[in-house]
């Protein structure tokens, strides 16, 4: 009897402990369905927010970049003797531009560039004016003007003489076929100085110049403010003819 009972509390107890260890299993499982849940929810909310900030950030960099290169796009509108609107539309992207207001831009280049006088104000205006003609895209021509001006540095000379600028003519020379799209121009000048001070006489040069002009009409408001037809020097050289 004693061994029989004493089988049955093994058999008790073991059927205990299986059942306490089912139940741990259970209560695990119930855990992770409870809170496996959720944590997957929370991991999946925050891919969800990283995600609407990376497109808010694509968005923001785009519209700063748009901002930043924004395009002016002139219309041109008719009117009636009464001011109303009878027909518009946009300009029409400028192809050609007349050989004569090309002259005038290059002549008005030259007289900027050489002229010296004793202002300093005047002397700085007239070179910001000239070198808002020279082409960022092809710098040769800025590259001859600064070797040129670090040699005669005009608020230097204006210290010794002024000097202005007459000139006598402009000039197409004939087309380049390995210079598609530009013209070259040849001008021709003469300038008076007229020394500072007290004694010294005044004299004249002939000089000659070779402009290479380049048509890129303005697509941002900064170059149609500096440069609104789009005349852009690309080269240029000069040299003294004579002095008389």
């Amino acid at each position: 009897m004693s061994r029989t009972r004493g089988l049955r509390g093994v058999g008790a107890g073991q059927a205990a402990s299986g059942e306490s260890v089912h139940g741990r299993i259970a209560g695990g499982r119930a855990f992770f369905h409870l809170w496996g849940d959720l944590l997957r929810e929370r991991q999946y909310w925050i891919l969800a927010a990283l995600a609407s900030l990376a497109i808010n950030l694509v968005l923001t960099l785009a519209f700063i970049g748009f901002a930043s290169q924004a395009r002016i796009t002139p219309y041109i509108v008719e009117v009636n003797r009464h001011g109303t609107p009878v027909a518009f539309g946009p300009a029409e992207r400028i192809r050609t531009v007349d050989d004569r207001i090309v002259m005038g831009e290059v002549s008005r280049f030259i007289v900027r560039l050489r002229t010296v006088t004793s202002d300093p104000v005047i002397l700085q205006s007239l070179f910001a004016e000239a070198y808002a003609y020279l082409s960022e895209r092809e710098p040769a021509a800025k590259q001859y003007l600064d070797a040129y001006f670090a040699r005669n540095d005009p608020r230097v000379l204006a210290r010794s003489y002024l000097r202005a600028v007459d000139i006598e003519s402009v000039f197409r020379m004939p087309e380049d076929e390995r210079q598609k799209g530009h013209s070259t121009w040849r001008v021709r000048w003469s300038e008076r100085y007229v020394p500072v001070g007290i004694g010294g006489s005044g004299y004249e040069e002939e000089w000659e110049g070779f402009v290479t002009v380049k048509i890129d009409p303005p697509e941002d408001e900064e170059r149609l403010r500096r440069n609104p037809v789009g005349i852009y020097i690309t080269h240029i050289t000069w040299a003294q003819v004579k002095r008389r």
